[in-house]
């Protein structure tokens, strides 16, 4: 009889939902282990809409819990550990494996409240880590963490950083955490032939991330105005899904009549196809655990300027295959960027180096190796 793996999870959207999708459609592990999904439909995106019949036919089988909410309910918390509970004793898994904070808290006190074995925590970036929390909401986070860490058999963080964090802050033993890193497919770095333009050429410098505070798109307008009143070969693109400051800053676009030069577009599905069409890669994140965006630029061959954070420091080597800056510093972005505008040589060597850490650390067969030996312990 195969082993009967549940992943449980409140947020399907972004990293998260990749990081799902890509455990699902894997078809080792689909033919070795027989799989369950406990989600909320509250945050699953449209990609995982479009998915989601797919998993149905492939056999998986999948359970809507509507009370599985992202903000802090008392009754419907109540409710969703019930009938997370329910599910649990129906489909006896021999695997729960937990993945973000909600559904890591309620999950994980289910499935010790029904006796299971093996419980497995993925936090993809932890709730205290957030940059834009008080000192006061960071300890009661990372207080619960540490209580629901004594119901975990192992804690799996996408990121040194993200482990270091929970080490530092006692959230955990070391002993019982692993560092997994995300993963993208091979397939998706097959055949970039990147073209290094001359000096003096027209460069594209992209972003996909979510419109929210911990993206900071603010920052990335800043950093794009700076360059474009300094250099007219340069636009900027940033495309992304969820609208905090984005009419803001198509208005700041506007008034500087610079809206054919740094554009903010909605939501886009294929990332590759966005990559293929820049040249610089610029992150400005505040709180990462370990960003897709930036694995899959490695892949595609780009330098990366990030703002120097858990997570982006571990994708992005400074001065190997892209530059850190000081989060929140616009200026230190600015002339980290220009550094690559003034040496095409450089943005070669660059992202000809990213391409081989690609390879050596971020490849989705890796992570599916390490997460099939932990289902199979």
């Amino acid at each position: 009889m195969k082993k009967r793996i549940m992943l449980i999870c409140e947020a399907l959207g972004g990293g998260v939902r990749r990081h799902i999708l890509d455990i699902l459609n894997d078809p080792g592990l689909t033919r070795k282990y027989d799989f369950f999904l406990v989600y909320s439909p509250n945050r699953a995106d449209d990609v995982f809409k479009e998915h989601l019949p797919g998993l149905i036919e492939k056999g998986i089988k999948c359970f809507e819990v509507k009370s599985l909410v992202r903000n802090l309910s008392p009754k419907q918390d109540w409710q969703a550990f019930l009938e997370v509970s329910r599910i649990i004793r129906i489909v006896k898994p021999d695997v729960v494996h937990c993945h973000s904070s909600k559904a890591g808290a309620i999950g994980r006190l289910a499935a010790f409240h029904k006796k299971i074995g093996t419980i497995y925590y993925t936090p993809h970036g932890y709730a205290a880590q957030g940059a834009y929390l008080s000192r006061q909401k960071k300890r009661m986070y990372a207080y619960f963490e540490k209580i629901l860490s004594k119901f975990t058999t192992l804690t799996i963080n996408v990121s040194q950083g993200e482990k270091d964090f929970a080490v530092r802050n006692k959230i955990i033993e070391e002993e019982k955490t692993v560092v997994i890193y995300n993963g993208v497919t091979d397939e998706e770095a097959n055949g970039i032939a990147r073209d290094y333009k001359k000096k003096g050429d027209p460069i594209t410098i992209g972003c996909a991330a979510r419109y929210t505070p911990d993206k900071n798109p603010r920052l990335f307008y800043e950093i794009a105005k700076h360059i474009c009143l300094n250099h007219q070969n340069v636009r900027f693109i940033y495309f992304g899904d969820g609208d905090f400051e984005k009419k803001q800053l198509e208005c700041l676009v506007r008034r500087e009549k610079l809206q054919d030069r740094i554009q903010f577009h909605g939501f886009e599905k294929d990332v590759g196809r966005l990559l293929k069409t820049i040249d610089i890669f610029l992150s400005t994140s505040t709180n990462e655990a370990l960003p897709y965006a930036l694995i899959e630029a490695l892949a595609h061959r780009l330098p990366i300027v990030a703002t120097n954070i858990t997570g982006n420091n571990e994708i992005v080597v400074d001065g190997f295959n892209g530059f850190l800056f000081e989060s929140g510093n616009a200026m230190q972005g600015v002339e980290k960027i220009e550094r690559l505008l003034a040496s095409p040589e450089l943005m070669k060597t660059f992202g000809d180096n990213a391409f081989s850490l690609f390879l050596e650390k971020f490849r989705l067969d890796e992570m599916i190796r390490k997460l099939n030996a932990l289902y199979d312990h």
